[in-house]
């Protein structure tokens, strides 16, 4: 949530951080929340979807979530710093870029003995599905 720069560029929430001199990371613009806000509610969200899937055995074990880059990010960002995941992307990139519009990242999310979660990363922004000779279908590993 940008708040009041909701909808505009995202040049327009750097430029925002720079006049308060501050990283647009910890920035806050008015009525919104910052990448470690959005972190903290995505690992929140997350936390929450692994006990469910895990806990309860009439739970799917494939689980679909449909989310913007940003969110994505900030959720890898969690994975590897809280859970010490190695969330590599293609050629070696780390898995904290935000994602491509409609790119498709996959992870493969198992939980250990101690409760930390472990995740490994099946696809990376992927976006081979814009290919139009490729089917959706086919691309998502479906």
């Amino acid at each position: 949530n940008f708040g009041v720069l909701e909808g505009l560029p995202f040049g327009a929430l750097q430029d925002a951080a720079a006049k308060e001199n501050i990283s647009t990371a910890i920035y806050k613009p008015e009525n919104g929340e910052s990448n470690i806000d959005m972190r903290e509610r995505a690992a929140d969200y997350f936390k929450d979807l692994c006990d469910l899937v895990f806990n309860d055995p009439a739970e799917p074990e494939q689980v679909a979530l449909f989310t913007h880059g940003g969110w994505m990010r900030e959720l890898c960002i969690h994975l590897i710093s809280n859970h010490g995941c190695a969330l590599k992307g293609t050629k070696g990139q780390c898995a904290t870029q935000v994602s491509p519009n409609t790119g498709v990242t996959s992870l493969l999310v198992k939980r250990c003995g101690s409760g930390k979660i472990q995740a490994e990363l099946l696809k990376w922004h992927d976006i081979s599905h814009l290919d139009p000779d490729q089917p959706v279908i086919k691309s998502l590993g479906i």
